[in-house]
């Protein structure tokens, strides 16, 4: 969107998942987007990336899942590419605001490493179980945090998230 928003700017992409790069990169393609570059990579080999210095950096439900390794990369390559005076943006999922959010992500990471795959594998079945919960009318399912409405409502939020984000453990670094 600011792509499009702003044709003299140049943007760029940056996610260790290449099916979120290859999303964008179709949606940059279909919306003839010249000023949008992604890179599927992590941030720890970015630094092989000629990548010019940038007034702002939006990081955004990153920083909260990754490991202590990936947040020390993100800051090196912050402080590597961000322009003097420039904005760093940087979102944080934090209690109590994500707390409503919990029960399902622990139902999906438990139901997920019941599996064998990849991350996005196992996410994708646990949530074709999950899915099929959801479709079932029990009593009471307005009341309850994995109700079939708020299994909908949080599931349909969480559609673009990577499934690192139901990997990790409340708590844990």
């Amino acid at each position: 969107m600011l792509a499009a928003m702003h044709p003299a700017g140049e943007f760029y992409g940056i996610d260790m998942m290449p099916a979120h790069i290859d999303h964008a990169r179709c949606l940059a393609t279909e919306a003839k987007l010249p000023n949008a570059t992604f890179h599927a990579i992590d941030f720890g080999a970015v630094a092989d990336l000629k990548l010019p210095r940038f007034d702002y950096i939006v990081v955004r439900r990153v920083y909260t899942w990754v490991n202590a390794q990936v947040r020390a990369d993100l800051r090196s390559f912050i402080d590597l590419h961000l322009k003097p005076d420039g904005l760093v943006y940087l979102s944080y999922n934090a209690l109590p605001g994500r707390a409503a959010d919990l029960p399902l992500q622990r139902l999906v990471r438990a139901l997920g490493e019941s599996f064998d795959g990849n991350s996005i594998e196992r996410v994708a079945a646990a949530l074709k179980i999950v899915h099929s919960v959801r479709d079932l009318r029990f009593r009471h399912s307005r009341r309850v945090p994995c109700s079939p409405a708020s299994i909908r409502q949080r599931t349909i939020m969480l559609r673009p998230i990577s499934p690192m984000s139901f990997w990790r453990r409340t708590g844990s670094r």
